[in-house]
């Protein structure tokens, strides 16, 4: 996968710039990416004590920083280095740390809109607390019904574009608007999905604190996706009932038995998220589905999810080919 890095400082500084004011110190803990970084002129500081402690005020107001090993530092250390700075995270260390992944991300970071997403990520909003009647999404790619209940819960996107001073927010939640189930009552959550759609890609995550026995289920969930689209078998077909995933086929293969197992099978295939996509500057054409990477589950369309990633791999099936059709978008609230 060659990604084209030409121009890349400036398309990083004009994307960004509505989230910090002006143009972000990058940091990270790859000494390999802050050298790459270096070299597509960049601003970019490798992530160690020394020299975070030796940045001016200038340089830590405004991070994007990029966290690519499991080198661990404290919450301490980080609070203390970065108090009161605006910080963006993009964590390709949750999908795939290698170098060339995390380049390709950054790169997508660079072409970007994150004004539009957030306008978007408010109308959703509006419409999620006001729908009476469920959400029907159409098009090349399937059909599906969700039903909305007064309960639901979401994860908080993004809601104004340029971060305050102390606030620090990972990039996942400027491109999507996620329903997650309730703890309470976790296997009843407040979206019903039933329906069929075709998957063109997928992501696949894992948290920091995932026990080290468990951290093969997440190389082997990719390891399966990756392979699946190198032998020509998406998109995938999945059928979605009463949210849960009750079945999903590549090229005429039944993967379900093997989604159950990597993304733990006490939890049944329940849908763990079902997120509007909101990144409307990023078009199929321009990702590399080879790529596990945060940002291509960020482009205009949907995606679910099982597993969570701390107990089982945090599995992202994304689609691009459904519009909703029951509702008029732009008019909610």
């Amino acid at each position: 996968m060659a990604t084209s890095v030409s121009g890349l400082s400036q398309r990083l500084a004009s994307a960004l710039e509505p989230v910090f004011g002006r143009s972000p110190t990058l940091i990270s803990d790859s000494p390999e990416l802050v050298e790459w970084l270096a070299d597509q002129g960049c601003e970019s500081v490798l992530l160690e004590v020394g020299a975070v402690e030796r940045l001016s005020k200038r340089h830590r107001q405004n991070v994007l920083m990029i966290p690519a090993t499991d080198q661990a530092f404290s919450f301490h250390v980080l609070d203390r280095a970065f108090r009161g700075s605006r910080v963006l995270i993009v964590p390709v260390i949750a999908f795939d740390p290698a170098l060339e992944a995390a380049q390709y991300t950054v790169e997508m970071v660079s072409r970007s809109d994150f004004a539009a997403a957030v306008a978007q990520n408010r109308a959703w909003l509006d419409l999620v607390q006001y729908a009476a009647e469920p959400l029907v999404f159409e098009g090349p790619a399937g059909r599906l019904e969700c039903g909305i209940k007064e309960r639901v819960q979401l994860m908080k996107p993004r809601t104004q574009t340029m971060l305050l001073p102390g606030e620090w927010e990972a990039i996942g939640m400027y491109f999507e608007v996620p329903m997650i189930p309730d703890n309470e009552d976790f296997f009843h959550p407040g979206y019903i999905v039933n329906g069929q759609l075709e998957v063109c890609g997928a992501a696949v995550a894992r948290h920091r604190q995932m026990p080290a026995p468990l951290v093969p289920l997440h190389a082997e969930a990719w390891e399966l996706m990756s392979g699946l689209l190198a032998e020509g078998r998406f998109p995938l077909k999945v059928e979605v009932k009463d949210s849960r995933l009750v079945g999903a086929t590549a090229g005429g293969r039944d993967i379900t038995p093997e989604l159950l197992r990597l993304s733990n099978e006490k939890l049944e295939l329940l849908l763990i998220e079902f997120a509007f996509s909101n990144n409307p500057s990023l078009k199929a054409g321009m990702l590399d589905w080879s790529v596990n990477s945060v940002m291509n589950e960020g482009i205009q369309g949907l995606h679910i999810a099982v597993g969570d990633g701390l107990t089982g791999a945090h599995i992202d099936l994304i689609c691009a080919d459904l519009e909703l059709t029951s509702h008029d978008l732009g008019a909610a609230g």
